[in-house]
């Protein structure tokens, strides 16, 4: 047996054996949690970015930002078909992206807000760390790089 243990934040699972689970208190499995999601951190960022990497499913999820739609009214704002549409709904969802919310017949998909607050710290990451760069053009930190001592080179 296994018992799935779902993260709110990315929608990854990670899987464990029931023995142990039922072994968990409170405050393991919260660790346990916490853990498998920081574990997980790269790939999951990865997964989102490939995700919005299609042009097509960028320009969907950039409508579902601005507010609801519903698979119909996406396809006619961006004159695809329906059923590509869904395919690309279902890879935002699965990624976790977006979410739906049942309006009668029709399911209305918005940004999740947890995944955007997500990836503007990660973005807010990369600049933080792309700022403490050195620019300067004539030096190299090359782990690797040769030194230079007179006309020979020294490893």
């Amino acid at each position: 047996m296994t018992f799935i243990i779902r993260s709110n934040l990315l929608f990854r699972r990670a899987v464990a054996p029931l023995s142990f689970v039922l072994a968990l208190t409170k405050s393991n499995a919260l660790d346990v949690i916490k853990k498998t999601l920081n574990q997980r951190c790269d790939m999951d960022t990865a997964l989102l970015l490939k995700a919005l990497g299609d042009p097509t499913r960028f320009m969907i999820f950039q409508q579902i930002l601005s507010r609801k739609h519903c698979v119909r009214s996406l396809s006619k704002k961006l004159g695809i078909s329906e059923s590509a549409v869904s395919q690309h709904m279902k890879i935002l969802r699965e990624a976790g992206l977006v979410y739906g919310e049942r309006f009668g017949y029709h399911i209305h998909y918005l940004p999740s807000q947890d995944v955007l607050d997500f990836l503007s710290g990660e973005f807010a990451k990369m600049k933080d760390l792309s700022f403490q760069l050195c620019r300067e053009p004539g030096v190299c930190n090359c782990e690797f790089r040769e030194k230079r001592i007179g006309y020979e080179y020294f490893v």
